[in-house]
């Protein structure tokens, strides 16, 4: 689950902040409100981090690339984005492309706990048949 959470983190961090820099708003000031908007701890001093850096005149892209939290790709987006002035775009395609990767992993976990279940599910219906044939096999073998 802790890749899922990951993704859906980074998912989370990059749409919120595509929207907001889409709004006009500040990339200092977005990346304040994306610490709040975040559930993750490590993306929520994260953003303020960036922020702090990015007032001290360091571009956004190098932040991505140099944590670890973040994978590569978007640090690579991001520089794409400040070179061509369209970072809101830019995190728009990074935040789809992990929806999709989230998508894909929970359909993944579906598809490997399905068979799971169903041995649980037939073990319980099996128990219970036993626990109810026990009883009975034996009151007719005493009589």
């Amino acid at each position: 689950f802790g890749k899922i959470n990951r993704l859906r983190d980074i998912t989370q961090f990059t749409r919120t902040l595509a929207l907001l820099v889409s709004s006009a708003v500040p990339i200092v000031e977005s990346l304040k409100i994306v610490s709040n908007v975040v559930g993750s701890t490590y993306y929520k001093k994260g953003a303020l981090e960036a922020a702090s850096l990015v007032e001290k005149g360091s571009p956004l892209s190098d932040y991505f690339k140099r944590n670890k939290n973040f994978p590569a790709l978007v640090g690579q987006m991001a520089g794409v984005g400040e070179e061509t002035g369209q970072l809101d775009e830019v995190l728009y395609k990074v935040a789809e492309y992990y929806n999709a990767e989230v998508s894909h992993a929970v359909e993944g976990l579906s598809a490997a706990l399905e068979p799971l279940i169903l041995i649980m599910l037939g073990a319980g219906v099996g128990a219970m048949i036993i626990s109810i044939i026990t009883p009975i096999y034996k009151i007719t073998t005493s009589l």
